[in-house]
């Protein structure tokens, strides 16, 4: 399988180089012009050329059946990318969804389903076949192209969607990072498409994990082209003469980014292959371990490299600051540090959890 991953991961570097080269990174998040540019067309080609949603559908769903841990690979290459394709969320619905509404899965493996998750604590009560739902969904990321919305109205039951019924209502919020867009979706009155018991909460702790992985992975990759321009920046911009990698603080600087990129990686890569089955609770203690050092990594990462580049690095031009906002929204996508810490010092018996706190997820906008 390791053959497969290389080259799907070339195939897909290549096209994301083409498509969304790092110097367009500014122009492409609308900073200057608005909001950022469609990216319906890249998801076409994405899903058309490449089939990249299907690699984790399963066979008899008209997906590859390769499963997360190939598809971590297509995950890490759109973080190098800054994408702003929901691909963590279609790992997600290939998860998900064979329990909740697989007659979907087709749709989702061809790109023509672009479901949207949305993992807010709420309790509406319990919803039936014919039962109405009102509420709106925390902030979910590329919502503005979404067909479907796959949500927990209650902590026991799943529920899909269709997002063009009538009563659902895209409310564009203002996002800190403007790679991607994001909207709440405000159901007033709307009837699901899909209702699924969940009384155990297992289904969304898996939507949880593989979301986890998903942010993790995105973290790794875009941390590793912040290491790549602050080294090249350090060996080529001189400073009294000498470059300014010869100086020991810049040296110490990259340093301590290579220890935090590579121990980010090996625990991405770890969370990855224990992906086997998603809803073991192996998978999910790993998942929120690497979701928790990846973005804390990333973050680091993302701010030296701003501080090794210099003045260039505080200017609007430049596109380290888009990692850097990355990296805190990456922080917040499965649940906050802190909140995912303390979810591990329970697993490990060191302490109580609150698992009915809504602050594991916090807003992403306002």
């Amino acid at each position: 399988m390791d053959d497969v991953r290389d080259e799907l991961r070339e195939t897909t570097r290549q096209l994301f180089a083409k498509e969304l080269p790092l110097e367009s990174a500014v122009e492409r998040s609308g900073l200057d012009t608005g909001p950022a540019a469609d990216w319906g067309p890249l998801w076409r080609r994405v899903t058309t050329d490449l089939g990249v949603t299907a690699v984790a559908v399963d066979e008899a769903h008209g997906g590859l059946g390769l499963g997360l841990a190939e598809m971590a690979v297509v995950l890490e290459e759109a973080g190098r990318a800054l994408s702003p394709l929901p691909l963590v969320d279609a790992a997600v619905a290939a998860v998900v969804l064979r329990d909740v509404a697989p007659d979907l899965l087709p749709a989702v493996a061809a790109g023509s389903a672009i479901v949207a998750v949305d993992l807010g604590v709420r309790d509406v009560g319990d919803v039936g076949p014919t039962t109405a739902v009102s509420f709106l969904t925390e902030a979910v990321v590329a919502g503005a192209g979404a067909t479907h919305l796959l949500t927990w109205p209650s902590p026991r039951q799943a529920v899909v969607v269709a997002v063009d019924a009538p009563g659902v209502t895209r409310r564009s919020t203002t996002s800190i990072d403007p790679t991607r867009d994001t909207v709440r979706l405000e159901l007033d009155r709307v009837l699901p498409d899909v209702v699924v018991p969940d009384p155990v909460g297992l289904l969304r702790r898996t939507a949880l994990a593989v979301r986890r992985l998903g942010s993790a992975l995105d973290s790794v990759g875009a941390a590793r082209v912040c290491l790549d321009v602050a080294v090249e920046h350090a060996g080529s911009r001189e400073q009294f003469g000498k470059p300014i990698g010869s100086f020991q603080a810049v040296k110490h600087a990259c340093a301590e980014m290579l220890l935090a990129l590579e121990t980010a990686v090996s625990t991405a890569d770890a969370a990855a292959r224990t992906a086997v089955d998603p809803a073991a609770p192996d998978f999910a203690v790993a998942a929120a371990l690497a979701h928790d050092y990846c973005s804390r990594s990333f973050e680091l990462v993302a701010a030296q490299t701003i501080q090794v580049l210099g003045g260039i690095g505080f200017t609007w031009e430049h596109p380290a600051h888009l990692f850097l906002k990355r990296a805190r929204v990456n922080g917040l996508l499965g649940g906050a540090g802190v909140d995912v810490r303390r979810e591990l010092a329970a697993h490990l018996g060191l302490g109580p959890v609150d698992t009915g706190s809504s602050a594991a997820f916090p807003a992403l906008s306002t």
